[in-house]
């Protein structure tokens, strides 16, 4: 398997413009974490806007879809050059199937991400695979 790096982004701080909360009384934060490949690290811009994207979801489901979050879900997929989820590899965690469920939905929903430019593809290939970590809990963790 080859070398894979933690890009984490703490996104409950409205300071960066990429709060995420659930409207259910206790209000939930959620924290998305990335795992990517080294190489994509000189690509972060492209992260940041994908984290963004699956954000912007999950900000747009609501009170009732997003009630009860709580624990992980992690999501493995890959990814292609034309920013297409190529393949969902494996969803996982201690949400539960509805938290899981909404993982795999709100990335596939969010889906494409945007074509690779030219160096991304001669430095990255034609795919590669992610790893996207939702962390459901109560506000402040």
């Amino acid at each position: 398997m080859k070398t894979r790096t933690l890009i984490r982004l703490i996104l409950a701080g409205a300071s960066i413009g990429l709060a995420a909360r659930c409207g259910a009384a206790p209000r939930t934060n959620l924290e998305l974490s990335i795992e990517a490949n080294p190489r994509f690290r000189q690509f972060g811009i492209y992260l940041s806007a994908l984290s963004h994207r699956v954000l912007q979801g999950w900000q747009g489901l609501g009170r009732a879809a997003t009630a009860g979050c709580r624990g992980e879900a992690a999501v493995t997929f890959r990814i292609d050059a034309k920013g297409e989820v190529a393949e969902i590899l494996k969803s996982e965690g201690s949400a539960g199937e509805p938290g899981i469920g909404r993982a795999v939905a709100l990335l596939k929903g969010r889906a494409p991400f945007g074509r690779w430019s030219r160096e991304m593809v001669d430095v990255l290939g034609e795919s590669q695979v992610i790893t996207l970590r939702f962390h459901y809990g109560g506000a402040g963790t």
